[in-house]
């Protein structure tokens, strides 16, 4: 969306009244509306960047102090809103979508939940597949795109394993037992962390 498109938009929201509109004038002002929104996301994912660049300088704050007190926002949305930020740099064409109105910002967050806790490796795998994933999050509905993800980032997973025996083995040394009393109530705490077998 040019900044023309996105001027001429919001004068005609802002003159509109869904109170009176009929079904098709609703169609326009709901895509509208969404094509703005992901300007603005757009724009705040590059806010959040800068912030944290300025940060990193010591020149601001962190950008969840920004997003919470200057745009209002929540610790869980504020989060949401840096996880974008960031895939808009792994990912481009989704920020670019997103400023075009193509895709939305849930769409962006389907893709950071895919790939959160990822190994490095697969996801950058992950990310070879952005031509595609964008293609598909153009004419999918937040919740499929959320499952195509999800089913791409298992893949890739799965990919990796060298094997059932091999995975059970690693999870076999990884397991370990943490014991502990605690100051205040004097009650002993036991934490496992086992094999699926043990």
């Amino acid at each position: 969306m040019t900044d023309a498109e996105a001027q001429a938009a919001m004068a005609l929201l802002l003159v509109s009244d869904p109170g009176v509109a009929d079904r098709r004038e609703l169609d326009e002002f709901v895509a509208m509306a969404s094509r703005l929104r992901g300007v603005v996301d757009r724009f705040e994912m590059r806010c959040t960047r800068r912030s944290r660049e300025l940060a990193e300088a010591g020149r601001s704050e962190p950008p969840a102090s920004l997003l919470g007190k200057q745009a209002k926002r929540s610790s869980t949305t504020s989060k949401k809103i840096e996880e974008r930020s960031e895939l808009g740099e792994q990912m481009p064409g989704f920020e670019d979508a997103l400023h075009d109105g193509d895709v939305s910002a849930e769409h962006l967050d389907a893709l950071a939940s895919a790939t959160r806790g990822l190994p490095e490796d697969a996801a950058e795998e992950f990310h070879t597949h952005e031509s595609e994933l964008l293609e598909a999050a153009r004419h999918e509905s937040v919740e499929a795109f959320t499952r195509r993800c999800r089913d791409l980032a298992k893949r890739l997973m799965a990919k990796r394993a060298t094997g059932d025996a091999d995975e059970l083995d690693r999870q076999r040394k990884a397991s370990k037992m943490k014991r502990w009393t605690d100051r205040i109530s004097g009650m002993k705490l036991t934490l496992l962390e086992l094999d699926p077998l043990r």
